[in-house]
């Protein structure tokens, strides 16, 4: 199998650009990926890749290469994939994108879920802004709208957002009645740059601007602080469906303030029959839905 690691490891060279780019992707020091590279390249006895210090380029060769190398891999793939799935177990490395966001402590409970329901499964976990850029996962879970792409989407829930507040902060500070009260609160949102004036979305479409007290890119972090009564944070569903239930986080102005939004989980068409994806989407749909049933009755209740 040599020959297929060292075609991957070209054929994802010639996807990223650089050394650079490929030792991040693939966890391999740049050192290590030059020598490689040039033992394969004495062993083909030609030229693959014409490099500078920032970037690579594909001789001849190496298009010819990857144009029919990349198929080459896909096809390994499947078959090694059909192999493990003859007797219907789940087992072996299952690479999972998740879109940055959608919540640590979410996914944290939702494995040991999936470990338990298929303990013969490896998880290899990969948080991204946009999952589906890098194509090398098995099965990607991403909020809608979703990218054009060739991929299988599944639609696993609607993961609304919502201004939630812990007890202690409401208590101390009081419950906003209206979207202008915000303003006499702390407010805790998610942004993806320095601006403190952002947009909440509300209920009926519109948009309300709010000045914010702490804003991060780590929606984990304004969970931790919404939940310890810094004030008032807007939060994914996902990440916040566990405090919810525990009554850890109360609803703010749920009928004027939030938008609603889908959850997928996305794979590749060649991995419809594989026993891992059939799992992993019946464990996610069964999670969410207790996680669902149990939010929505706390914020029902209030």
């Amino acid at each position: 199998m040599e020959i297929l690691d060292e075609l991957e490891l070209f054929v994802v060279l010639a996807e990223e650009g650089s050394l650079a780019a490929v030792s991040r992707r693939l966890r391999i020091p740049r050192p290590t990926l030059s020598r490689r590279l040039a033992r394969f390249e004495s062993q083909l006895g030609v030229k693959l890749i014409e490099r500078t210090t920032r970037t690579s380029q594909l001789t001849e060769a190496g298009r010819v290469l990857y144009e029919r190398g990349r198929p080459l891999l896909t096809l390994a793939e499947q078959i090694t994939e059909e192999v493990r799935q003859v007797d219907g177990v789940a087992r072996g490395p299952l690479v999972i994108g998740i879109q940055t966001g959608l919540g640590r402590g979410f996914m944290g409970a939702f494995v040991e879920r999936m470990l338990a329901r298929c303990p013969e499964v490896e998880l290899y976990m990969h948080f991204s802004p946009q999952p589906l850029a890098d194509r090398e996962k098995d099965i990607v879970l991403a909020e809608g709208p979703l990218p054009d792409s060739d991929w299988v989407a599944v639609h696993l829930a609607q993961s609304d957002r919502l201004a939630l507040a812990s007890p202690t902060y409401l208590q101390a500070h009081g419950s906003p009645r209206s979207l202008a009260e915000l303003t006499q609160h702390r407010l805790l949102s998610p942004v993806d740059g320095p601006n403190r004036s952002v947009l909440w979305p509300c209920r009926d479409g519109a948009e309300v601007p709010v000045a914010v007290t702490v804003a991060s890119d780590d929606l984990d972090t304004l969970l931790e602080c919404a939940v310890g009564g810094q004030g008032i944070a807007l939060l994914p569903f996902t990440v916040a469906a566990a405090a919810i239930a525990r009554a850890e986080l109360l609803p703010v102005l749920p009928q004027t303030l939030g938008r609603a939004a889908e959850f997928f989980a996305l794979y590749p068409p060649h991995r419809r029959s594989s026993p891992k994806i059939r799992a992993f989407l019946e464990v996610a749909e069964a999670f969410i839905e207790e996680a669902r049933a149990g939010a929505i009755t706390a914020v029902t209740q209030e």
